[in-house]
């Protein structure tokens, strides 16, 4: 690199560091000081205008640093409280506590008061005298408040700032917060912040008042994020859409990752993902299957408190009881048919009863038993195919059967699954479905 360019960088740097906090523009090493520090977190002390033997030496003498990059050609030196495992760029260099530990040595005595110092204290030379103490410079790696992001942040050295900004899919993704790097060696908050994401679509329609059907971001376990379609319109709104079909343009016989992890677009066809429906179902719910028959006509059925397990149980399902609706119970009316208690298989996972595999038989991810009366997640016919692979709802398993009952098979081109918390009392009553009121609580 010129000098020139050297000097442009280094002024750039300088510039934002000095004046950078009070503008809104992001800076932080991984984005700003190009390939040796990208996609690289865990940095905590910067230095400018360093040697490689400098670099080294800063991170001996404090115990909290295990790893130093250094990019040889603009000399910026970043020590790191986390061993990289990463490959290190051209023209940056890589270096972990012991590969160097023991090939340069400090000044004075502090080659061998360093071991005496703690994580948060680094060994510096008294300046008259000489010896060496052990004394708090820096406060370790960055705080990171819950869904939010990093707008401005050069390293943690006493003084410094680190500024956050709520991500974009909370309730509030303009807040900002700011904490500081104190004398004692902790970060302390000087301007607080709190990003807040829904539970689910109920508290969006109800705490937040939005009543209006989309996609939105929801965290039921405020850990796990998932963008899902909230229905505000049924039966009083507040319905999480699990599964959406309506064309044949997503396919569903897929595998046990994808139904894990969802798939599909959520304006269109899509399934949440079995992990994010655990977490859904962790609270008393009502959870409304409505489907629409290639002829126009529509029906629904509805449970209460449909439970999924987590994956270690194979994302087993259950459920209180059958409410009521025009569709009929296809879950749970034909024992060796039943999906209810059934763990979940797909074409490569097969946890159902029966010889053969269900899920490739059938062509979906579903609660198979012995199959299945019902398989929303088969494949989506067109012109009203009829066969037991279709996505299909029964309450008579004699209706799987194309050849012995063709007039009786119910075949879907449309169908919506979706979810609403209820209060924590178990559901009784056989009404459908109305509006629910009940006490939310804010993610912290």
């Amino acid at each position: 690199m010129q000098p020139f360019a050297k000097v442009l960088i280094f002024i750039v740097v300088l510039f934002i560091f000095f004046f950078g906090r009070h503008t809104t523009a992001k800076y932080t090493a991984e984005s700003s000081l190009g390939p040796c520090f990208q996609n690289i977190t865990g940095g905590y002390v910067l230095f400018f205008e360093r040697s490689f033997v400098d670099c080294v030496r800063e991170c001996k003498r404090r115990p909290r640093c295990q790893t130093i990059r250094y990019d040889r050609p603009i000399l910026i030196c970043m020590l790191y409280s986390t061993n990289i495992t990463q490959a290190s760029p051209s023209g940056c260099f890589q270096a972990s506590r012991e590969e160097f530990i023991n090939r340069f040595a400090l000044e004075g005595k502090c080659e061998q008061h360093h071991t005496r110092c703690n994580l948060s204290e680094t060994c510096s030379l008294e300046a008259t005298t000489l010896e060496p103490f052990c004394e708090i410079l820096d406060c370790g790696e960055k705080p990171l408040p819950r869904h939010a992001e990093v707008i401005y942040y050069v390293d943690s050295k006493i003084g410094s700032q680190v500024q956050f900004q709520c991500k974009n899919y909370t309730t509030t993704p303009n807040r900002t917060g700011v904490a500081e790097c104190s004398s004692s060696g902790g970060w302390i908050w000087t301007q607080s912040i709190q990003c807040t994401v829904p539970q689910d679509c109920l508290e969006l329609y109800e705490k937040y008042n939005i009543s209006v059907s989309g996609p939105y971001y929801i965290s039921p376990d405020n850990n796990t994020i998932a963008r899902v379609f909230c229905d505000m319109k049924t039966s009083g709104g507040g319905w999480t859409v699990i599964q959406r079909r309506n064309s044949s343009n997503v396919n569903f016989t897929r595998n046990w990752a994808n139904y894990t992890n969802g798939f599909g677009e959520v304006t269109g066809n899509y399934w949440i993902g079995n992990r994010i429906l655990h977490a859904l179902t962790s609270s008393n719910n009502i959870i409304m299957f409505r489907l629409r028959h290639i002829n126009g006509s529509t029906y629904n059925a509805s449970y209460s408190n449909f439970r999924v397990l987590d994956e270690a149980k194979k994302f087993k399902m259950t459920y209180d009881h059958y409410i009521n609706g025009t569709a009929g119970d296809a879950l749970g009316n034909a024992n060796q048919h039943s999906a209810k208690k059934m763990s979940f298989s797909t074409i490569d996972r097969d946890n159902d009863k029966c010889d053969k595999s269900c899920a490739a038989q059938m062509k979906g991810g579903w609660w198979y038993n012995n199959c299945s009366t019902s398989n929303l997640n088969g494949v989506y016919c067109l012109n009203g195919t009829n066969n037991s692979y279709c996505m299909t709802w029964s309450t008579n398993h004699n209706e799987m059967t194309w050849s012995t009952s063709p007039h009786l098979l119910r075949l879907y081109n449309e169908t919506m699954i979706s979810i609403r918390r209820t209060p924590n009392q178990q559901t009784t009553t056989s009404k459908a479905p109305t509006t629910t009121k009940t006490t939310t609580t804010t993610p912290q």
